[in-house]
């Protein structure tokens, strides 16, 4: 049965490969080449102090992020965009259409290799941009044409807000340069007028402390109209984001923690502005930098109480938005925070101002130009060095690609992996092939004990030879020829019950159902068992084209049954053809030479002459002949015989097969049918509960 299921599984396999081999090669070769360039931007910090239309025209430049430029190479556009250049570049059209773009944009994919970005920028890598294309040449031209889109889609967007920034910064600059020259002239009237040289020197003590306040002031208002500016900055980019995103799992940080980093953030930004104003040593730099430590505490405490919180699997807080309003949260705090300070500086400027109020007129509109002049002065020196700065950070913003795609790369097609086709289409034609085998073996249904065929057949069960290891079964039947050798005791049994019947056959047929059994051995041993009760036994083996009866006993090439059948040997000489066997009493009529013939070729007379003459001649004649439902053989000898011995498979003979048959024998003309059980249960039948041991010490 093994063997079967084998050659089942096997042929739907090798079907099932051959069908994967031509599968796979009739499916287009399908090319792969990339492209590697650098995307995001190194960190630039804007100065507080520029206009708020240049903080807003950079925002979106300064924003560019690595999520960002990423999400931009994946995008329809950028693809699209790709292969219509490749489609110019090759003169091929057809790659512009919108069936090559639904065939190949599926196959397109950006990664970021983890193996050449582990010493990169934590704003910068370098990312892999990999196009799939039916052919090598179609495919690195697509890459690099993408590398290039993309690289020209970020560049205009940096050089638009470049262009509105710097146009900001040159108005700021002419209109600050318009109020300084002013300033110089009213000034020069002044001292012209009141024929003054230098009015610093006169009011220099009394008025030192209140412009150092001023100064206070104006800086504080000044990074107050910035903070403003970046409320509302922040304001509009948390209302473009969305509340939730999609995502499987993310981790989001306690916002006292982000609220707390944007503090110590502004806090080291007033202090670096205080230094630059005033010195190191100055009350006010010391109590910038008492703050810093205040927002750096907060950040710690926040940091050690944060707990993380999973969110959704399904749905989440968008982290961007959480980030932005954190940082809105801590932009409105410092807002207070200035207003205060502001409205500090301007009660000890009224305080000062008192005492100044003292002074002359004309000293205090000297002072006053003095101070607005420092003041334009200082704001139209940072414009001017912000505007250069910045330009010299954004010439830089061009996307390097660092290694452009070449044909050579796609020398070999990536898909479809013939090899893979085959082996995944073998294993499953495999397992196709073994579930059909098991299914159709399923549907035969054996019969597994001798009460299940004696339920189904109302036939009496003869023998049930137990089932033996494959060594063992054929060692016990390759030594039927010696003298030595024991019969088990099912087919003891069965012949000393046979020959103590009232009325005991003289001619036994022993055939088989199916050819998964062998009804030769069966006959044999039963005949060795009759004749150790002293009865005269001949074995006629009838089986012309099997021959198991003449094989079993090494006498193939004997002169036997077809011979006499056939008039080659006359009817008066046929005692000449019996062999003797080594067991005493038993004797051997083989096959004979004729191999390729059955009963059905010869006369009935000469057949029904031989039997009778052998019935004379023994006491025991016992037939084999073959497989009852395969050869009409058997169903010939039925009339001729007085009992039938059906051989039956515990293991492959299908009940179905047993009715048919029997049917066969009856309509034949059996007197009586008995059954013979082969490779039953052991612990299920008679005689079988120690066979094994009895068979090997024999």
């Amino acid at each position: 049965m093994f063997k079967v299921h084998l050659r089942r599984s096997l042929a739907m396999l090798l079907i099932a490969a051959v069908i994967g081999y031509f599968v796979g090669n009739s499916m287009p070769k399908v090319y792969e080449a990339y492209t590697e360039l650098q995307i995001g931007n190194p960190s630039i910090a804007m100065d507080a102090s520029l206009p708020i239309e240049a903080r807003r025209s950079l925002m979106p430049s300064l924003n560019s992020s690595i999520d960002g430029d990423v999400g931009l190479l994946r995008s329809n556009r950028v693809f699209r965009e790709g292969l219509s250049r490749a489609a110019n570049e090759l003169g091929k059209q057809d790659l512009a259409s919108v069936e090559t773009f639904v065939s190949l944009f599926p196959m397109y994919d950006v990664e970021i290799p983890p193996a050449i970005n582990s010493y990169a920028q934590d704003q910068t890598r370098v990312v892999r941009v990999k196009v799939r294309a039916y052919s090598g040449e179609d495919a690195a031209e697509i890459a690099n044409n993408v590398a290039y889109a993309f690289s020209d889609i970020r560049r205009e967007r940096v050089r638009t807000s470049v262009r509105d920034t710097l146009t900001a910064l040159t108005a700021t600059m002419e209109a600050t340069k318009a109020k300084l020259s002013q300033v110089d002239k009213e000034y020069e009237d002044l001292k012209r007028t009141k024929k003054v040289a230098d009015f610093a020197d006169r009011n220099k003590l009394a008025t030192q402390l209140l412009e150092e306040f001023r100064s206070a002031r104006m800086k504080a208002e000044v990074e107050l109209d910035a903070t403003r500016a970046m409320v509302e900055s922040l304001t509009l980019q948390v209302a473009k984001e969305p509340q939730f995103t999609n995502s499987s799992q993310s981790t989001q940080l306690d916002s006292s923690i982000e609220t707390a980093r944007g503090l110590v953030a502004n806090a080291q930004a007033e202090l670096d502005e205080f230094r630059k104003i005033f010195l190191d040593t100055s009350p006010e730099v010391a109590k910038a930098r008492e703050k810093v430590k205040q927002a750096e505490a907060r950040l710690r405490l926040a940091e050690s109480s944060a707990k993380q919180r999973g969110m959704s699997s399904v749905q989440s807080l968008n982290p961007i938005r959480e980030e932005l309003k954190a940082k809105l949260a801590g932009a409105r705090a410092d807002v207070d925070r200035l207003i205060a300070q502001v409205a500090g500086f301007n009660q000890k400027i009224a305080e000062r101002e008192a005492e100044v109020s003292m002074l002359p007129g004309d000293e205090m509109k000297a002072q006053k130009l003095l101070r607005d002049r420092q003041a334009l002065e200082q704001n139209y020196l940072k414009t001017q060095e912000a505007l250069s700065n910045f330009s010299a950070s954004v010439e830089g913003r061009a996307v390097p690609i660092i290694s452009p795609a070449v044909p050579e790369q796609a020398r070999e097609p990536v898909a479809p992996d013939v090899r893979r086709w085959v082996i995944l289409t073998a294993l499953v034609g495999g397992l196709i092939g073994l579930a059909y085998s098991f299914a159709m073996e399923s549907f035969r249904l054996p019969v597994h004990t001798s009460w299940q065929l004696s339920e189904l057949t109302n036939l009496p069960v003869a023998a049930s030879v137990p089932a033996l290891p494959r060594p063992l079964q054929r060692k016990h039947v390759g030594e039927i020829g010696n003298a030595q050798f024991r019969p088990i005791e099912a087919f003891r049994y069965m012949a000393f019950s046979t020959l103590a019947k009232e009325n005991r056959p003289k001619a036994m047929m022993f055939t088989s159902v199916g050819m998964d059994v062998e009804s030769a051995p069966m006959a044999a041993e039963f005949a060795v068992a009759v004749a150790r009760t002293g009865a005269r036994t001949i074995l006629v083996d009838c089986d012309l084209r099997g021959m198991g009866l003449s094989k079993l006993f090494n006498q193939s090439n004997h002169t036997g049954v077809s011979d006499v059948l056939g008039r080659t040997v006359l009817p008066g000489e046929s005692s000449e053809v019996y062999v003797a066997t080594s067991h005493e009493n038993l004797s051997l009529f083989p096959a004979g030479s004729n191999t390729t013939s059955g009963l059905l070729d010869f006369n009935s007379v000469h057949l029904n002459a031989l039997l009778e003459q052998l019935n004379e001649q023994f006491d025991m004649v016992i037939i084999t002949a073959p497989a009852v439902d395969v050869f009409s053989d058997a169903a010939r000898l039925a009339s001729m015989v007085d009992e039938i011995a059906l051989v039956i498979s515990a293991k492959t003979t299908s009940y179905r097969s047993i009715p048919i048959a029997q049917e066969i024998l009856n309509r034949s003309g059996a007197k009586t049918v008995s059954i013979v059980l082969a490779n039953a249960s052991a612990a299920e039948e008679p005689f079988g509960s120690r066979i094994g041991d009895v068979i090997q010490r024999a």
